[in-house]
């Protein structure tokens, strides 16, 4: 289990927005929670990423577990470019990277030295079974998704806010964790960077929760809903298209 929440109530000015919410997340989830404007999606998200604190009930989260959200994701720094911004994210491949290629320094200025020549060896191997050759092409494929590759090598702080959503969002699509937590993630979108998103969050191997209106986001991606009504919340495991046929769509 990766977050549990019990008996989750919170009120805005005495009105009721969550009452007695309780859900447990494991990994492998892929969840979408969906229901009408003003149900209290977005409360709930910061209540469960522990941005705000409920009136009552608790919030578990496993230790071990690494819980990312947007916000979460460093903003650019000054006259950074948007390809080094996306890679500046990815610090356990960077450290792969810098061992291999220093070894491989060493070795072209030592050719002979058995020494250089085993470092070589012993950093490539590591470098090649983390995949590490991958990396390159899957920024690639990023920047290519969320419409970024025109503006690779600008810097990032000079693009627009959507267009900097956009670099915040692929730089979290590219670094690894347990769970990813997205509210609203479809704004500054457009349909094509939308499908891109759809198909990273598909085959992300962790665990997802992503609070959204988008119907080809959730379709794309979502093996379980979780649907706020006035009830309360029904916990539907299952794709979005058994939930419509039985729920029909939540506003």
């Amino acid at each position: 289990m990766i977050l549990n929440a019990t008996k989750i109530e919170f009120r805005f000015a005495e009105e009721p927005i969550l009452s007695g919410l309780s859900l447990k997340i494991v990994a492998g989830d892929h969840i979408a929670l969906v229901g009408p404007n003003g149900c209290g999606k977005s409360t709930f998200i910061r209540i469960l990423t522990g941005k705000l604190e409920a009136d009552s009930g608790t919030v578990n989260r496993s230790q071990d577990a690494r819980i990312l959200t947007l916000d979460q994701i460093d903003a650019p720094a000054p006259g950074q470019s948007v390809r080094s911004y996306l890679e500046s994210g990815l610090s356990h491949w960077r450290s792969l990277k810098l061992n291999f290629e220093q070894s491989l320094e060493a070795l072209n200025s030592r050719p002979d030295d058995p020494i250089a020549l085993a470092e070589f060896g012993r950093y490539e191997t590591i470098f090649r079974l983390h995949d590490g050759y991958a990396y390159p092409a899957r920024i690639d494929a990023a920047l290519n998704a969320l419409s970024l590759m025109p503006h690779a090598d600008q810097p990032a702080t000079l693009l627009s806010g959507g267009q900097q959503h956009r670099c915040r969002l692929a730089r979290l699509l590219l670094t690894p964790a347990d769970l990813w937590i997205l509210d609203e993630p479809t704004n500054h979108l457009d349909l094509e960077s939308i499908s891109a998103l759809g198909e990273g969050l598909a085959a992300f191997k962790g665990t997802c929760l992503v609070a959204t209106h988008n119907q080809d986001l959730i379709s794309a991606f979502a093996t379980r809903i979780w649907a706020l009504t006035s009830k309360g919340l029904v916990d539907y495991p299952g794709d979005y298209d058994s939930f419509r046929s039985k729920y029909g769509t939540l506003r």
